[in-house]
């Protein structure tokens, strides 16, 4: 309702860069963007399905001046453009709906952007085609936060990954969404999943400092690499997975397409149609290590409760196992259990 209300106050969507006026702040694409999120996760929070909005709102972002962004620039691919430091300043602002603003001279956090870079590196891992110096763009590299094997494989299906560097992943994979790492790691095939072993499974290459146009960032340590918390891509799987559901779970020829625009950017072979099962997987494919996949896998009941849907370490045991179906609502914080407000079944 309220999103409804505010929406008529708003600026016209218009895609921008960070040279242009209000670069940052919502316009009606960005509330369009969110209340096709609502609605297409309507069932799920309401037990009420609300296809038939999900698929408009997204279609509202799809049909503005917000497009996606496909064409790469000095060995970058178009989709690697979108998590670089000048993803600001070049064309891969246009795909950005709502972007996190971040600068090193003027947002320094160990947080945001910076976390998502130094967290998934370590010292040893090359990610830019144009200079063999193995870094992220910036002096941080904490080698935390790593794939599991079960992503690598939405990639390679077979297990085959090959123990190379990012940008020769994404070519061994035939989709440029593959930045992983693989060179002096364990295989995926031999991995004994290890969480506190850096080396032990495939590396995430997808955030970076480096600029599209070869220059420096502005600060050593502290990224300029915006945060596109909503973008474009997000209404492509949205409108097609909505109008795959309210058709029953079967594609529909412009659901289909809008998925295809997705592999078509990425460099991937398109397909005549796509399963539900498919379409969980690309929002994987597009959107890994962007925050959104518990509530994915929750809208296809692939989360909590019984089902055929594990990965390592689900559950806490490394072939992973099924969670009871209460973890698909998180507890509410303990010291606000108090009164009329009970704590959610399961905790």
């Amino acid at each position: 309702t309220e999103l409804l209300d505010l929406e008529a106050g708003l600026s016209e969507a218009k895609a921008k860069k960070s040279t242009d006026a209000n670069y940052g702040r919502v316009d009606k694409a960005a509330c369009w963007m969110l209340l096709s999120r609502l609605y297409l996760n309507a069932e799920v929070y309401t037990g009420t399905a609300q296809w038939g909005k999900a698929a408009e709102y997204a279609q509202k972002v799809m049909n503005s001046s917000y497009k996606l962004h496909t064409a790469g620039k000095n060995g970058w691919s178009a989709y690697q453009m979108l998590f670089m430091g000048d993803n600001g300043e070049s064309d891969a602002a246009y795909e950005c709906v709502f972007p996190i603003l971040q600068d090193g001279l003027t947002t320094t956090s160990w947080g945001t952007s910076l976390f998502l870079m130094a967290s998934t590196y370590d010292a040893d891992m090359h990610s830019n085609p144009n200079d063999a110096v193995a870094t992220n763009g910036t002096d941080q590299n904490w080698g935390g936060n790593k794939a599991r094997p079960d992503l690598i494989k939405k990639f390679f299906p077979n297990g085959n990954a090959p123990q190379v560097n990012a940008y020769n992943m994404a070519e061994a994979a035939g989709d440029d969404r593959a930045l992983f790492d693989g060179v002096g790691r364990e295989s995926i095939e031999n991995s004994k999943g290890y969480l506190g072993d850096f080396k032990d499974g495939y590396a995430v290459a997808k955030f970076v400092n480096f600029k599209s146009d070869g220059s420096a960032g502005h600060d050593a340590t502290f990224p300029d690499m915006d945060f596109f918390f909503f973008r474009v891509a997000e209404a492509y799987l949205t409108y097609a997975e909505a109008t795959a559901r309210a058709n029953g779970g079967t594609m529909t020829p412009e659901g289909v397409q809008a998925i295809n625009d997705l592999r078509t950017r990425a460099n991937a072979a398109t397909k005549a149609g796509y399963s539900m099962n498919d379409i969980l997987d690309e929002w994987s494919r597009e959107f890994y290590f962007e925050g959104r996949r518990r509530v994915d896998l929750i809208r296809h009941g692939k989360f909590g409760g019984n089902n055929d849907y594990n990965w390592q370490w689900k559950g806490g045991v490394k072939e992973g196992r099924n969670i009871d179906a209460t973890k698909n609502i998180f507890a509410i914080p303990a010291a606000q259990v108090k009164g009329a407000i009970i704590q959610n079944p399961g905790y």
